[in-house]
């Protein structure tokens, strides 16, 4: 059985709900969905202690409703303008340009920085049919450049995989095989090489090893500032969802 409190948090007051579970230790998440923090807690553990470990992270608390804020008004302004036609794409501000034909289409004109999506005319939910169409032109453009940075960085990839994971960019794994986000296409260009040579390394170092970050250093040099960078977009992951 849960229950759900309101407790004073800077100056606003915010759900928390307690769950007791079988585990050992306490653990303490953000559900922005619901706009509340579910605090678990092994079933022989008192009420005191669960005030108390909250008072203890009532700042990581905090940073996380900021951060949650600040992911709402972003998410709010890109869907605003979606309407208006406008999406970025790497990195730059594309015009979505939208048509009605007999099958369905999408077309990139990186000249006019255009994509145009050719939809069927009984079709209603057309942010639907963007969000795979955006997904097939990250088929185009990130194992390419996967296989391109591999043969840079003398790495042997088997296959390249275009998913839609909900909490990272990519990952790899021991059979040579790499994963891709395909939200990655809504990041800059050097931002989306980073990713790739971050997992081309793992492929190397299956871990976050002093030496798998040499490799990486040593074939970006400038890994530390795309790490703040990257950052800034993980907002837009499931943006479309």
């Amino acid at each position: 059985m849960s229950q759900v409190h309101q407790i004073q948090l800077g100056d606003q007051a915010i759900g928390v709900k307690l769950e007791k579970t079988r585990g050992r230790t306490i653990r303490l998440i953000y559900k922005p969905e619901l706009k509340l923090f579910v605090l678990r807690t092994p079933s022989g553990q008192v009420d005191k202690q669960a005030e108390a470990f909250l008072q203890q992270h009532q700042k990581w608390m905090l940073k996380r409703l900021q951060k949650s804020t600040l992911t709402d008004k972003r998410s709010v302004r890109f869907h605003a303008d979606l309407e208006q036609g406008l999406i970025p794409f790497l990195g730059e501000g594309y015009q979505l340009i939208r048509k009605i034909g007999k099958r369905r289409k999408v077309e990139r004109r990186p000249d006019k920085r255009e994509i145009h999506l050719t939809l069927l005319p009984q079709d209603e939910d057309w942010k639907a049919f963007l969000r795979e169409s955006l997904r097939l032109l990250a088929k185009e453009i990130l194992p390419e450049r996967t296989f391109s940075l591999a043969k840079a960085t003398d790495s042997t990839v088997n296959k390249v995989f275009i998913k839609g994971q909900k909490t990272r960019w990519g990952s790899c794994s021991s059979l040579a095989n790499v994963n891709l986000n395909w939200h990655m296409v809504f990041m800059p260009s050097p931002l989306i090489d980073y990713v790739i040579i971050h997992e081309l390394m793992h492929l190397r170092e299956l871990n976050h090893s002093p030496k798998f970050w040499g490799w990486v250093e040593h074939f970006y040099p400038n890994y530390k500032q795309a790490e703040k960078e990257i950052r800034q977009y993980e907002w837009m992951i499931g943006i479309l969802d």
